[in-house]
C-alpha cells in the first residue's frame, strides 16, 4: 500500500496534485509558517532530508509515493500535513495499490507515472 500527501494546486511539471515538499519549503523560506509551528516544521524538514533519499530524478510526470509500511516517514509527512492545512492550504490524502508505472523505487517511497485510474479510488 502507498500514501500519497497532496494540496489541491497542480504541480508544475506533473499536473497531478502537488506533494507536500513544495509548499512546506515554501512555507519555511518565505517564513508564512504559521505561529507557533517553526520548530515543528524545521524538525519534521531536518527529520526527512536525513532519512528519506532525494534522488537526482526527472521524469517529469512522475509522481511519489510513500510506502505505508514506513511508519516514521508517514508520521513526518503528516506533521507537513498539519502545518500545511493551518497556513490554510487543502490537503488530501491518497492511498493506493496502483500508484502506475513504477520509474524509481528505494525503500521509503516510489516514482510513478500515474494510471489513467490511480487518482479514482483504487
Amino acid at each position: 500500500m502507498f500514501v500519497r500527501l497532496t494540496i489541491l494546486r497542480p504541480h508544475t511539471r506533473s499536473q497531478q496534485p502537488e506533494g507536500l515538499f513544495g509548499p512546506a519549503y515554501a512555507l519555511r523560506r518565505e517564513g508564512r509558517c504559521p505561529q507557533g509551528f517553526e520548530d515543528w516544521l524545521d524538525d519534521a524538514l531536518d527529520w526527512l532530508e536525513q532519512n528519506l533519499i532525494s534522488p537526482d530524478f526527472h521524469e517529469p510526470r512522475a509522481v511519489f509515493w510513500m510506502r505505508c509500511q514506513r511508519q516514521r516517514i508517514v508520521e513526518q509527512m503528516w506533521a507537513l500535513a498539519v502545518i500545511l492545512r493551518e497556513a490554510d492550504e487543502n490537503v488530501r490524502v491518497v492511498t493506493t495499490t496502483r500508484p502506475g508505472y513504477i520509474v524509481y523505487e528505494d525503500p521509503a517511497q516510489v516514482a510513478a507515472i500515474p494510471f489513467r485510474d490511480t487518482f479514482r479510488g483504487h
